[in-house]
């Protein structure tokens, strides 16, 4: 119907029921938008990551490579969050410099580990 359909990602990587549903929405649905940080990109890209709940804990230090060969692979925006933020169609990258650190601990209205 052209509705742009987004998936946030949120805890892939961290069960095998999420990464797995996460796998199953990106081959039956035409996403528009694939977010999530950069472990739950790097986990459904099938590399190597460490996800506990909804924090990327250990993450491959090519994350930029990752998203930008998932993006093209399935044909949609990749936006990987955090400090430097990444958005990719596969073809053009843009880096988004203004994250801080501290984004990574709020969850809805609390901060967490303060």
């Amino acid at each position: 119907m052209g509705t742009p359909v987004v998936l946030d990602a949120v805890g892939t990587g961290a069960t095998k029921l999420r990464t797995k549903s996460a796998l199953r929405i990106i081959e039956e649905v035409k996403l528009s938008v694939l977010r999530g940080n950069a472990g739950e990109i790097a986990t459904l890209a099938g590399a190597n990551a460490e996800v506990r709940g909804v924090e990327s804990m250990g993450v491959p230090s090519n994350v930029l490579e990752i998203a930008e060969r998932l993006a093209e692979k399935y044909g949609f925006t990749v936006a990987v969050t955090g400090k430097e933020g990444i958005v990719t169609d596969g073809k053009r990258t843009v880096r988004v410099l203004n994250g801080h650190w501290m984004m990574g601990r709020v969850r809805g209205n609390r901060m967490y580990g303060s």
